[in-house]
C-alpha cells in the first residue's frame, strides 16, 4: 500500500507540472548558465533568448527590470490550452530593444557629429534612433518630385523621397545598370560612388536595389543590381517608355539635412533634429 501511495503522490505531482508548467526567471545580472529557475540573480538567466529556449507549452518567462538589448527569435509555439506566457517580473519595468548605444560623438563639422560604428546590420538595414525618435537614414533627393510623390497624407518620415530617373532606351541591353537623371546634372565624377540607388522603373510592380559603381555628370552606372533587374528588359523583353523613378542612400554626400544619419567607413555620422549639440558621448542606434 505505501509503495501505490507513493508512485500515486508522485503521478499527481508529475501531472500537476505538467499541467501548468515550469516558470524561468531572466534579470540583466544573471548568467545564460544558470538554472534560470530562481528570480536571484545568482540563479536567472541573463538573456531573454536563452529563456525562451527553454519554453515548451504551459511554461512562463518572468524578466527582472532592467533593458534587455537585443532580439528574440521563438523556437516553438504554445498550445491553445497550455500557452507560452512572458511577462515582467512583479510589475517591474522591462524594456526589450533592437537598439545598442552608440557612444563616443564628437563634432565632424558643422553641425555634422559623428561616432565610431564598426558593427553594421548591413547595407539598407540600419535604422537610427535619437531619444526614442526615428532618424532618416541620408538620402538624395530630400524631397519627392510633385508627379512621383505618394498622394498619401500623414506617410511615415521613412517614405522614400523620388525623384525623376530613368533607364534609356538606347543603353538598355549594352548597359542595364546605366541610369540617368537631369538631377546628377554638375556633380563631379563617382561623385555617389558605393551609395545605395533604389528605384522603380517600368510596369513600377516593385522597387529594386543597386550598388552604384561609378557616377558622372547626369548619370550613374548601378551594378550588384537585384535579381532579375527590371523583370528581364535589359535582357530581350520589349523596351516600354517608363516614368521612372529612384533615390540614392547609404552616402555621406547625402547627409544635409537636420534629422538626417549615414553609415560609412565604420563611422555613424548625424545630423541632430534640432539646433542643440548632440551629448557628448551618448546616442542610439
Amino acid at each position: 500500500m505505501s509503495r501505490i501511495a507513493v508512485a500515486y503522490i508522485c503521478l499527481t505531482i508529475c501531472m500537476s507540472v505538467n499541467a501548468w508548467g515550469i516558470t524561468y526567471y531572466v534579470s540583466p545580472h544573471g548568467d545564460d548558465h544558470h538554472s534560470g529557475l530562481s528570480p536571484k540573480a545568482g540563479e536567472a538567466l541573463r538573456t531573454v533568448q536563452a529563456g525562451v529556449n527553454k519554453l515548451l507549452p504551459g511554461d512562463s518567462l518572468l524578466l527582472r527590470g532592467g533593458v534587455y538589448r537585443e532580439t528574440v527569435t521563438f523556437p516553438r509555439n504554445g498550445e491553445p490550452d497550455r500557452p507560452i506566457s512572458l511577462k515582467p517580473y512583479l510589475n517591474e519595468k522591462v524594456v526589450i530593444t533592437g537598439c545598442d548605444p552608440v557612444t563616443g560623438w564628437t563634432r565632424h563639422k558643422d553641425n555634422i557629429w559623428r561616432a565610431p560604428m564598426p558593427w553594421t546590420l548591413g547595407t539598407g538595414r540600419n535604422q537610427v534612433f535619437l531619444n526614442g525618435e526615428v532618424m532618416i537614414e541620408a538620402r538624395f533627393p530630400n524631397k519627392p518630385d510633385p508627379d512621383l510623390g505618394m498622394y498619401v497624407s500623414d506617410l511615415s518620415p521613412l517614405w522614400p523621397t523620388f525623384g525623376e530617373f530613368s533607364i534609356p532606351k538606347d543603353t538598355v541591353k549594352e548597359q542595364p545598370g546605366r541610369i540617368v537623371s537631369k538631377l546628377l546634372d554638375g556633380q563631379p565624377d563617382n561623385y555617389w560612388k558605393s551609395a545605395l540607388y533604389y528605384g522603380v522603373h517600368y510596369e513600377g510592380w516593385a522597387a529594386q536595389t543597386g550598388v552604384v559603381e561609378s557616377s558622372k555628370s547626369g548619370e550613374i552606372e548601378v551594378d550588384d543590381r537585384t535579381e532579375g533587374w527590371w523583370f528581364g528588359t535589359a535582357y530581350g523583353g520589349r523596351y516600354r517608355p517608363e516614368e521612372g523613378r529612384g533615390m540614392i542612400v547609404g552616402h555621406i554626400h547625402a547627409l544635409d539635412q537636420p534629422g538626417e544619419w549615414c553609415w560609412q567607413d565604420n563611422t555613424l555620422y548625424l545630423i541632430p533634429p534640432h539646433p542643440r549639440p548632440l551629448p557628448q558621448g551618448r546616442g542610439r542606434g
